[in-house]
């Protein structure tokens, strides 16, 4: 059993001219992503994923630390409008 996903994008003619490049350090996967484009275009036609198990489990923590973070800046702008509000309130009574 392989851990290997490939992708297809765009079927690649006899004529194209195909590279490939390991594009997983900029998603802070080194060595575990490839892509096949085309150097001249800039067509892409696929992408070879290896250890794919790996790769989508550290995607979707990445992916729940981001909501996580995103929930918690929700509740922090929503606390901050809420408290500004009182807070206003608070000294326009007051005054």
């Amino acid at each position: 059993m392989t851990d290997v996903m490939h992708v297809e994008t765009k079927p690649i003619a006899p004529t194209d001219r195909v590279e490939v490049q390991e594009i997983g350090d900029k998603l802070g996967l080194p060595g575990l992503i490839l892509v096949r484009f085309n150097p001249d275009t800039g067509e892409t036609y696929g992408f070879t994923i290896q250890r794919f198990s790996h790769v989508r489990r550290k995607m979707m923590w990445q992916d729940r630390t981001l909501q996580a973070k995103q929930a918690v800046d929700r509740l922090v702008a929503r606390l901050q409008e809420s408290w500004g509000e009182s807070h206003s309130r608070h000294l326009a009574l007051s005054h």
